[in-house]
C-alpha cells in the first residue's frame, strides 16, 4: 500500500451516507471544512435535493452561489481550521503518500489542491490548468446528476442543464474568486498561508524541502 493516511472533507452527512472503507494499515482524517449543506459542493441526499429546487432555473444564480461557495473556503472559522490541520499533516513527513479527498473532488479538494501548490511555489496558471482537468474526470458524474433531475422532475430544458453544469462542475470563475477573496483581505496568497492559516515561512520552506525535488 503506498497510502499512509486519508484525508476525508465532507459533511459529517455526506460521510454518514457513504463512508469511506477502513483500509488495513491507513490512518484516516475526517476534516470537514464547511459547516453547513451546500448545494452544488456536499453531496448528501439533502444537498443535491436543495440544490436542484434552489438555482435549478437561475444559471446566473448558480454561478454566483458557487463562488461565494468558494470565497467562503478563504473566510469561514471551519475551513481555515480545516485546511490548517490539513497541511499540519502534510508536514509530518509521512513516508508514503497522502490521499485527500471530497466528494466530488472539485471543491473542498480542488482547494485544499491549490494551497498546497501555492505553498510549493507553482505558478498561477498551472494550479488552475490543474483544477481545471478535473472536468475530465467528472463529467460522467455531471451527466449523472442532469439525469437525474430531470427524471425527477419528468423535465429539462437547456436553461435547467446550464445551471446543474454550473454547480457540478470545476470553472476557472470559482477559483479565481477564491484568489480575489485571498488578495482583498490578505494582500496575496502568502498572506493568507501565513495569516488565515498560520502557517510560517519556516513551514513553507519545509514543505518545499520535503516535497520538491
Amino acid at each position: 500500500m503506498c497510502v499512509s493516511a486519508v484525508v476525508d472533507f465532507r459533511s459529517d452527512n455526506e460521510k454518514s451516507e457513504s463512508p469511506d472503507p477502513d483500509i488495513e494499515g491507513v490512518e484516516s482524517f475526517h476534516i470537514p471544512v464547511i459547516e453547513d449543506l451546500a448545494a452544488g459542493v456536499s453531496r448528501d441526499q439533502k444537498s443535491d435535493e436543495e440544490a436542484f429546487m434552489m438555482l435549478a432555473n437561475d444559471p446566473d444564480g448558480a454561478l454566483r452561489y458557487m463562488c461565494r461557495t468558494y470565497e467562503d473556503f478563504v473566510t469561514s472559522e471551519s475551513a481555515l481550521k480545516g485546511y490548517r490541520q490539513f497541511v499540519d499533516l502534510l508536514l509530518e513527513g509521512r513516508e508514503k503518500a497522502i490521499l485527500w479527498h471530497c466528494t466530488a473532488g472539485k471543491d473542498r479538494a480542488g482547494f485544499a489542491a491549490a494551497i498546497v501548490l501555492e505553498m510549493l511555489g507553482v505558478d498561477r496558471e498551472t494550479i488552475i490548468q490543474n483544477y481545471l482537468k478535473t472536468n475530465d474526470y467528472i463529467e460522467d458524474d455531471i451527466n449523472r446528476m442532469v439525469g437525474m433531475f430531470f427524471k425527477m422532475t419528468g423535465s429539462g430544458d437547456k436553461i435547467t442543464e446550464s445551471a446543474l453544469r454550473y454547480m457540478f462542475s470545476a470553472r476557472r470563475e470559482y477559483l479565481d474568486a477564491s484568489f480575489d477573496c485571498i488578495e482583498h483581505k490578505y494582500g496575496d496568497f502568502r498572506g493568507f498561508l501565513t495569516e488565515g492559516l498560520g502557517v510560517s515561512e519556516e513551514e513553507i520552506a519545509r514543505m518545499r524541502k520535503m516535497y520538491l525535488e
